[in-house]
């Protein structure tokens, strides 16, 4: 990805994002994988990054759930678009701490053809290099 500024206090950061989210319910397991270009724009301080985040691309979501003791498996493919934001600080250099909020507003089409609109919030706390 790129990071930078544009401006004194603007600062840009693109890339492409790779997600996988894991669900395990009582009755259901679900793994879902999203691949996209991910844009964050915002303030760019000295060691402080404040930012907005827009995002979209294809989302593939594989499902199986329990129905009567047998599992029955289906997968849904699709898309996403996501807008959030987040706080990073400089700690060591390029070490970045910090937190980010999304929503992911996702569109599939399973195998028999039916419609499934959904929304997912991610909340990510960590370090990035």
């Amino acid at each position: 990805g790129y990071f930078g500024r544009v401006g004194a206090q603007l600062g840009i950061a693109a890339g492409l994002r790779f997600g996988y989210d894991l669900y395990r319910g009582p009755t259901t397991k679900t793994h879902t994988y999203h691949v996209g270009p991910e844009l964050r724009l915002g303030y760019a301080g000295d060691r402080v990054f404040a930012f907005g985040t827009l995002r979209g691309g294809y989302s593939h979501w594989d499902s199986t759930r329990i129905v009567r003791t047998v599992w029955a498996a289906g997968d849904e493919n699709g898309g996403y678009i996501g807008v959030g934001g987040g706080l990073w600080g400089s700690v060591l250099g390029r070490l970045l701490i910090g937190a980010e909020v999304d929503a992911d507003f996702i569109l599939s089409v399973a195998w028999d053809g039916s419609v499934a609109q959904r929304v997912g919030l991610t909340l990510a706390i960590g370090a990035w290099i």
